[in-house]
């Protein structure tokens, strides 16, 4: 009962109107939502079906109507929105329950964070600095108000590229291959990752990380290449993500990644596609 009250007031706090009357719950197949416009009742699967099933009710009165019979499945088991936290501004606290709140009244489960440097690494004090960052206690508490609402947090980290913001620093310019890729192959560069992964286990409670590695263009091609030569980047590519894969598994994350650079890496013209090469 305890769940369906802040269930109920979020949803309705989210939307700005009130469903003027009490709401029978029960757990049920897929979500079934009746009201004969003086009772009304909720069978619903999970949290996020049973938000859904009360913004549905709000929506109804908002409408003006006066019965409401719907019943509906999910056809996919995880879907939700990719949020941006890393550039522009990182979005503030109310500004990600707000989104979270608005997903799980629309029967979405999933929200996933990007964020390049936008969370405290504890052994590295740079990472992030004068970015906004998040602190752990802030996405703790941010995980279990979206495991309130059956909504799933999921990060999407960096783990190769698009790490300029953190690297520009002269503390750790011996983790940087390029202005914006990390140095593959260097004990030093999976120890980082190491402990953005740690740290990002100890915040979220879902199995899946993403971890990125996408656009790295110049992967092995400066500092990479002063120091080792010239090298399959293809092959240095599939060893640095044996690698984080390891690590994502060592603190029991299934990984996520891009595919970009497979495909540009494995390409004659480092594209997504050679059509150009099969045309007449």
């Amino acid at each position: 009962m305890e769940q369906m009250e802040f269930i109920r007031q979020t949803v309705e706090s989210t939307v700005g109107k009130r469903f003027p009357f009490d709401i029978d719950v029960c757990d049920g197949a897929g979500l079934t939502v009746e009201w004969n416009g003086s009772t009304a009742s909720i069978a619903a699967e999970d949290k996020t079906a049973l938000a859904r099933g009360v913004f549905l009710l709000v929506q109804a009165v908002a409408d003006g109507k006066t019965e409401l019979h719907i019943r509906e499945s999910r056809h996919i088991a995880s879907c939700g929105a990719f949020i941006d936290c890393s550039r522009g501004a990182v979005m503030t606290m109310a500004a990600c329950k707000k989104y979270i709140a608005a997903m799980a009244a629309l029967g979405m489960n999933l929200f996933v964070m990007y964020m390049e440097d936008t969370y405290t690494v504890p052994e590295y004090p740079y990472f992030g600095h004068l970015r906004g960052r998040y602190t752990a206690e802030e996405l703790k508490e941010l995980d279990d108000y979206a495991a309130s609402l059956g909504v799933e947090l999921l990060p999407q980290i960096q783990t190769l590229a698009h790490l300029g913001q953190f690297l520009q620093w002269k503390a750790v310019s011996h983790l940087k291959d390029t202005d914006d890729c990390l140095m593959a192959d260097e004990e030093e560069t999976y120890r980082f990752i190491e402990a953005e992964i740690k740290i990002i286990r100890e915040c979220f409670r879902t199995n899946r990380l993403h971890i990125g590695m996408d656009e790295a263009h110049n992967m092995g091609l400066i500092r990479y290449l002063r120091k080792y030569g010239v090298v399959d980047r293809y092959e240095l590519l599939k060893r640095h993500l044996k690698r984080v894969v390891d690590l994502c598994e060592k603190y029991h994350f299934h990984a996520m990644m891009w595919s970009d650079m497979f495909f540009r890496l494995g390409s004659e013209q480092n594209e997504y596609y050679d059509l150009d090469s099969h045309l007449p």
